[in-house]
């Protein structure tokens, strides 16, 4: 039960995309990037009360590149279209994210159509995708991940992204935690993945609580295994508006903005 959004990349003249899928109830908003900008957001009513197939219109009839996913996270088929020609999208890079609650798309107004990883993506030409459960520690992410691996085709132009430790706080990583996260890089390493980005954690409460321990562990086991295939990724100040008000844990729809641009 992880995010696990449904992303299409589809290029083509469009004035209108189709979008359809199975198992989608819950499925209410279509998440739109042209050409990687910022996603437009289009509202549907719940298909558990009508249907499986919507239309997103008033596209702009040009050659462009869409980028298009769902606030749904239970799609057992997703498919996207359009109404005219399609045209090849050029590269099908995929980027990854496996995390916890951050990475599902939790924290009030936020949904897993949300989550910043997607917005990224399409900025700079991959098709994204999200693993994400709510509570998970460095353990369970490492557990989990070998379910999600078996389930993905993965090449050395597709990126990995590990959000995992947020649910670990309390100062640096103990041996066991420090052995499962050096575990999931070199799980993401012997899959094939050109690139592993291994975020740190977001600050949270006031935003001054930046996890200095807990990132520096982070740091020291990219460091520690020293494959030019992975990287630490600091996070960038949030602003003072970018968390959620209840508990301040998860960033909020600014948060999550800043942290696609960066």
């Amino acid at each position: 039960q992880t995010s696990n959004i449904s992303m299409a990349k589809i290029r083509g003249k469009f004035r209108s995309i189709q979008i359809a899928s199975t198992g989608a109830a819950g499925f209410t908003k279509a998440y739109v990037s042209k050409n990687g900008a910022a996603p437009t957001v289009t509202s549907f009513t719940d298909p558990s009360t009508g249907g499986t197939t919507f239309r997103v219109t008033g596209l702009t009839e040009e050659t462009a590149t869409y980028y298009v996913w769902t606030d749904h996270n239970d799609c057992s088929m997703f498919a996207v279209s359009g109404d005219a020609d399609h045209v090849d999208c050029g590269n099908k890079y995929q980027m990854h994210q496996f995390g916890d609650s951050i990475t599902y798309g939790g924290g009030g107004s936020p949904v897993p159509g949300a989550v910043d990883v997607l917005s990224e993506a399409a900025a700079l030409g991959y098709v994204g995708v999200t693993a994400g459960v709510g509570g998970h520690t460095i353990a369970q992410i490492e557990t989990a991940l070998t379910t999600y691996l078996a389930a993905m085709t993965v090449t050395s132009n597709d990126v990995a992204i590990v959000a995992a430790g947020r649910n670990n706080t309390g100062g640096a990583f103990d041996a066991a935690e420090t052995t499962s996260y050096t575990n999931i890089i070199n799980a993401l390493v012997a899959k094939g993945y050109g690139k592993i980005i291994c975020r740190g954690l977001l600050p949270s409460g006031n935003l001054s609580t930046t996890w200095p321990a807990e990132n520096g562990s982070i740091a020291s086991s990219v460091t520690g295994i020293g494959s030019a295939n992975e990287a630490f990724c600091a996070v960038p100040g949030l602003g003072a508006s970018s968390t959620q008000a209840s508990g301040q844990t998860h960033p909020g729809a600014a948060g999550r903005a800043t942290v696609a641009a960066c």
